[in-house]
């Protein structure tokens, strides 16, 4: 059941709103069980991201607008007590009515499905998130970063997962060959892999005002999920990907995997090779073998099992990952570890790697100490 504040959106408010925002809005009116336990985690801890709280919320909302909005829902059922008691609730509201106005007052009318995500994912069962930048510049967002667009920045991400297949199977599954024509990743979303963009809606412009809006609700989302897997004894993976991805970076507990990624649009642009950084190559850091081998650490020390994210399950219903393919990488992961504990702490560098079959075995510091590959 949904927060008693966006339940009352739905039943008293909804109506008299207008048509455009109803359309842009649909899922976050409309609902299901995903849905609500996104809204549940906003109206209980959406300012609790924010290091000044409300104040962060006033410097780019300003007054005038609050108090418009304000008004209306006291107008449509709301009441007084209702704002007081669920301010996170309140001020996620405002902040989206004022993203729906910085849209209009710039002639954007795309029908982006934006928060498509929460419909297909509980917010507490996210086990990877993969984050980009903002949708497509010439086709309506689908409400996910890199899902169901014909997107040359996925192709790219699916040649450098077919590339890592090859350390643990020669078998590249049709699923990685059909997705050059669909970019469904819908295999991947079915398995708790959060693909969320940085903005929600298309990024024209850095200065447009509702991006400063989608940072704000976003930095939220990666937020609260990282603290509250954490809470729960939990272990995540975070895939940055791109600038506006990794300025989130604090904002992931040291608790968890995080990777700073190019975003793979980078991959298309020669001048921005001129000053490639290795420690930001899809290629040379193996974000999916090391996903599942992070996963495979922590989680196994909990006694957990069935961890491991079948990448090549690309399309929705496809397979799942066999036996043969999990039996390979496990017995890959354990060859990994058992050689890394074997070497002496003197043989390790300063950079905490050693080498290994043409790879770099390198560790994490402590407390959290894991092991995890490099291709270089």
């Amino acid at each position: 059941m949904v927060h008693p504040f966006f339940q009352k959106i739905r039943d008293t408010v909804r109506p008299n709103l207008e048509e455009q925002f109803k359309t842009r809005f649909a899922v976050i009116l409309d609902g299901n069980e995903n849905v609500d336990t996104w809204l549940d985690a906003i109206a209980d801890q959406f300012l609790d991201s924010m290091a000044d709280g409300v104040e962060t919320l006033h410097r780019l909302v300003d007054t005038g607008f609050s108090e418009k909005e304000k008004d209306f829902l006291l107008k449509n059922g709301m009441t007084q007590e209702d704002i007081d008691n669920y301010p996170g609730g309140y001020h996620f509201w405002v902040l989206i009515r004022w993203i729906h106005k910085s849209l209009q007052d710039r002639g954007y009318d795309r029908d982006d499905n934006i928060f498509a995500f929460m419909k297909h994912q509980n917010v507490d069962k996210v086990r990877v998130v993969l984050m980009g930048q903002d949708p497509l510049r010439n086709s309506a967002s689908p409400g996910f970063a890199f899902h169901l667009e014909q997107c040359p920045s996925t192709w790219k991400i699916i040649s450098f997962l077919k590339n890592e297949i090859n350390l643990v199977s020669n078998d590249e599954s049709e699923n990685c060959h059909v997705l050059q024509d669909t970019c469904d990743l819908g295999g991947w979303i079915e398995q708790n892999v959060l693909l969320l963009n940085s903005s929600l809606t298309y990024n024209s412009d850095e200065k447009n005002l509702e991006n400063l809006g989608w940072k704000l609700i976003t930095d939220f989302f990666m937020s609260y999920i990282s603290s509250k897997a954490k809470l729960n004894k939990n272990h995540l993976v975070f895939l940055l990907a791109g600038n506006s991805a990794q300025n989130k970076w604090d904002l992931i507990d040291t608790h968890h995997l995080k990777m700073r990624l190019y975003h793979p649009v980078f991959y298309g642009y020669p001048d921005y090779l001129k000053n490639f950084n290795q420690d930001r190559d899809w290629a040379t850091k193996l974000p999916f073998m090391n996903s599942n081998f992070f996963l495979y650490q922590i989680n196994n020390n909990n006694g957990e099992e069935n961890v491991l994210i079948d990448w090549v399950r690309i399309k929705e219903g496809s397979a799942n990952l066999s036996n043969q393919r999990r039996n390979a990488m496990i017995r890959l992961f354990e060859e990994i570890v058992t050689f890394a504990k074997d070497q002496a702490d003197d043989v390790w560098n300063d950079d905490g790697k050693v080498p290994w079959k043409g790879f770099q075995v390198r560790r994490s510091k402590l407390p959290n100490q894991y092991f995890y590959l490099e291709r270089r």
